[in-house]
């Protein structure tokens, strides 16, 4: 038996393998790069949509702050309207305390004067 031209076609046969595992080879690595490269832009994408969420939801925050701040000095103003017109119905019962007062007084003096002269009217008779 001639095994001669086994062993030639047995080694053709791995060097076709190896040359087919340096093209898997080269091929693995382009997979890689593409994978890379697909994964960088991919990571890109997600940084642009992550600082369009952020810049979002910062104008969201300082909307909600200036309407939060603008709500609060309106309160604020509010409650020193209140604050005023407290004072001014205290200021106003303390006016009209005194003018029911003199109000009384006046009322004493005509009772007093109206039974003197009913009396002075009484002793004329």
């Amino acid at each position: 038996m001639d095994f001669s031209g086994m062993s030639q076609t047995l080694g053709s046969i791995r060097n076709n393998n190896n040359e087919g595992n340096n093209s898997g080879d080269l091929q693995s690595c382009i997979d890689v790069g593409q994978i890379m490269e697909n994964i960088q832009r991919e990571q890109f994408i997600r940084q642009q949509k992550s600082a369009e969420q952020t810049e979002g939801i910062t104008t969201s925050l300082l909307n909600w702050k200036n309407t939060n701040d603008s709500e609060m000095k309106t309160l604020e103003n509010q409650m020193e309207l209140l604050r005023k017109r407290k004072e001014q119905i205290k200021q106003n019962s303390t006016e009209m305390s005194a003018l029911a007062n003199q109000l009384r007084q006046r009322l004493e003096l005509i009772r007093g004067s109206k039974e003197q002269s009913e009396l002075g009217r009484e002793d004329s008779t």
